[in-house]
């Protein structure tokens, strides 16, 4: 236990901010409509690229706001985050591919817990790195570190490499999908099919799928009583 207390409990909230706002940010893209500003921070998809932006983004909000509360009680505070955030996307990556060998498809709770222990660990470490005393100072390095990794999340949304962990199964492709709204026009039931109903789902069991009805894509429960 440190003997400040109060980086004890700033790491404690940061873990639990990562935690909690990661979940909501979740489902923040689809709640923007779908805004091409939230796409820079919030999942736009399935892939687990996407997904490794909860854990970042949360963590780099909360780190600007601790940074002025406990930079000067402890050391390698940057170095610390930087090294935190790796381990946990890797934490996550290890665990989403080593289940996903052998089951072949997601399991949300383990998928969830990932990013939980993930989190942790990410917490752990940091509290680790800010006893060390290092002959060197890596913090500015580490700072540039995280800048970096925020640009390369953002640009790898918008231009995603050909590469698995980029891939959405859900929707068989890379990067944002074509999402177009209730009332667009249309000609056949095939024009609307990026229409999300989802929002739809929790009504009925059968859910509801985007049809063309009168020329307007609607979403539609064709067997619903």
């Amino acid at each position: 236990m440190f003997k400040n207390k109060k980086i004890f409990y700033w790491e404690l909230g940061s873990t639990l901010f990562i935690i909690f706002v990661g979940a909501f940010l979740h489902f923040v893209y689809q709640l923007s409509s779908y805004s091409e500003i939230v796409a820079f921070f919030a999942p736009v998809n399935e892939s687990v690229w996407e997904h490794l932006k909860l854990g970042f983004w949360t963590l780099f909000i909360f780190l600007i706001i601790e940074y002025f509360f406990i930079n000067k009680l402890v050391r390698n505070f940057f170095l610390a985050k930087f090294v935190g955030i790796i381990a946990m996307e890797l934490t996550i990556v290890i665990i989403f591919y080593s289940y996903i060998f052998f089951t072949k498809e997601n399991i949300l709770v383990i998928d969830i817990s990932s990013f939980i222990i993930g989190a942790i660990i990410c917490g752990l470490i940091c509290l680790k790195i800010y006893k060390l005393k290092l002959k060197t100072n890596f913090d500015s390095i580490a700072a540039i570190g995280l800048i970096l990794i925020a640009f390369v999340s953002m640009f790898l949304t918008f231009f995603p490499p050909k590469l698995p962990i980029f891939f959405d199964n859900s929707i068989n492709q890379y990067g944002i999908p074509q999402h177009i709204n209730e009332g667009s026009v249309c000609q056949q039931n095939q024009d609307c099919q990026k229409i999300n109903c989802l929002k739809y789902d929790t009504k009925v069991k059968s859910g509801f799928k985007p049809y063309c009805q009168n020329q307007q894509c609607r979403c539609l429960c064709l067997n619903c009583e």
